[in-house]
C-alpha cells in the first residue's frame, strides 16, 4: 500500500498571464454548487395601533430576513475576472489536478488540460491543518522474467477520506469593482483512485461536502454545498 503524506497547504506563485497556455498531466473540470445565505434584513420594526373606545393597542413586530444565492463553477470564473482583472474566454474551465497527494486550482481553456491561469495562493484547496487522511485499498505488482525477458504490471485501487479547505481571498488585489471576496469552505474530501502502476495512469473519483463562512464581494455569508471531480491523466511521467 503507499503511504500517503498530504501537505499542510499549498503555495504557489500566483500567475495571471494570459498568453501562454501548459499541459497539465491530469485534471478534472470542478462541479461545485454553493449556497450563500446573507442577512437580508436585521430587526426592521412595525408598528400597528388598534383604538377602541375603551382602550388603545399597539402591536410592534420586530423581523430579520435573509436571502439565498447559489454560486457554481460559472460564477467562480465571474469572481476570478473581477479578483485579477481579466476576461477569460466563454469555454474556460476551473479545474483540479493532483500531483501526488498534492491538489492545485487552475483556469484552462475549453479543453480542461491547458491553463491559462494558476490561481495561486489566492483561491486553493489544502489539507486542513495537522489532520491525518485515512485509506483504504488494495495494491497488485506482478513482475514476469522468462525466455522473452522480464516484464512488471501493478495496478492499485484506493479510499481516501480527509478534510480540506477551500479559500478564497483576493483582499489582496486591485478588483474591477472594488469589492473584495474572502471566504473558507471545510470540505469533507472522499477520493476514489484507480490508477496503473507502470504507466501512471490514473482515475480519481473526488466527492466533496462542506460549509464555510466569509464575505463574497463584501456581503457576509454562511456557504454550504457540494462539490465534485472526475481526474484523469498521468500522476507522474513514468
Amino acid at each position: 500500500m503507499k503511504t500517503l503524506c498530504f501537505l499542510s497547504c499549498f503555495l504557489a506563485l500566483v500567475s495571471n498571464s494570459m498568453g501562454t497556455t501548459t499541459p497539465l498531466l491530469n485534471s478534472g473540470a470542478l462541479v461545485i454548487k454553493l449556497m450563500a445565505t446573507a442577512q437580508k434584513s436585521d430587526g426592521v420594526t412595525t408598528s400597528k395601533t388598534n383604538s377602541t373606545a375603551n382602550a388603545t393597542t399597539v402591536t410592534m413586530v420586530s423581523k430579520s430576513t435573509t436571502s439565498n444565492s447559489f454560486i457554481e463553477a460559472v460564477d467562480l470564473l465571474g469572481m476570478i475576472e473581477n479578483s485579477f482583472g481579466v476576461t477569460l474566454a466563454a469555454d474556460a474551465k476551473i479545474v483540479i489536478d493532483r500531483t501526488g497527494p498534492v491538489y492545485r486550482l487552475w483556469v484552462t481553456d475549453g479543453t480542461g488540460t491547458n491553463t491559462v491561469m494558476n490561481l495561486g495562493t489566492n483561491v486553493f484547496i489544502a489539507a486542513a491543518g495537522v489532520e491525518q487522511p485515512v485509506h483504504s485499498g488494495t495494491q497488485t505488482l506482478i513482475s514476469k522474467t522468462g525466455a522473452s525477458g522480464a516484464s512488471a504490471s501493478g495496478n492499485l485501487t484506493e479510499t481516501v477520506t480527509q478534510e480540506v479547505v477551500l479559500v478564497y481571498d483576493d483582499t489582496g488585489l486591485t478588483t474591477q469593482d472594488g469589492t473584495h471576496t474572502k471566504f473558507n469552505i471545510s470540505f469533507l474530501a472522499v477520493r476514489k483512485t484507480s490508477e496503473n502502476l507502470v504507466t501512471q495512469q490514473i482515475k480519481d473519483k473526488v466527492k466533496l461536502h462542506g460549509v464555510g463562512n466569509g464575505m463574497v464581494r463584501d456581503q457576509n455569508v454562511i456557504l454550504q454545498g457540494n462539490g465534485s471531480a472526475i481526474i484523469t491523466g498521468i500522476l507522474f511521467v513514468p
